[in-house]
């Protein structure tokens, strides 16, 4: 977190998204109703930075370690990022934010690219949030 010492008020927050496959297993369920739990926060943590009018949100969603993961498993995280286009991305530019994907898009399907290309095309002109989602 960056806080800016004459404003007092935060300029940027960094989230780690870690965790959500201990938070499944400990309630017994997958690891994919995990990473669905952890999208919907993220919802929820973007709705608070938008309304404390925080300008730099950076999420780290996806390691170079996740690769490593079953491969149903990286399909569902796969379409929690398409997900981002398909049903957020109005909501989101409303608000004012746009989106910046970072990383190694090339090692995910054409179809999730595709999506990436498109939620920064459609938020390019927003100003009032930059959401980065750091992904491998």
């Amino acid at each position: 977190m960056i806080l800016d010492k004459e404003e007092k008020k935060i300029q940027s927050v960094a989230i780690i998204m870690d965790g959500n496959r201990r938070w499944a297993k400990e309630r017994g369920r997958s690891p994919q109703t995990g990473h669905t739990a952890g999208y919907e926060k993220l919802l929820k943590v973007l709705e608070w930075v938008v309304e404390f009018e925080i300008p730099y949100l950076t999420v780290f969603a996806f390691s170079t370690e996740n690769w490593k993961r079953p491969i149903d498993e990286i399909k569902h995280i796969e379409n929690l990022v398409q997900k981002v286009n398909d049903e957020q991305i109005e909501r989101i530019k409303k608000e004012g934010v746009r989106v910046i994907f970072i990383g190694e898009h090339e090692k995910f399907s054409e179809k999730t690219q595709e999506k990436i290309k498109n939620a920064e095309e459609r938020t390019k002109d927003c100003q009032k949030l930059s959401l980065t989602i750091a992904l491998s």
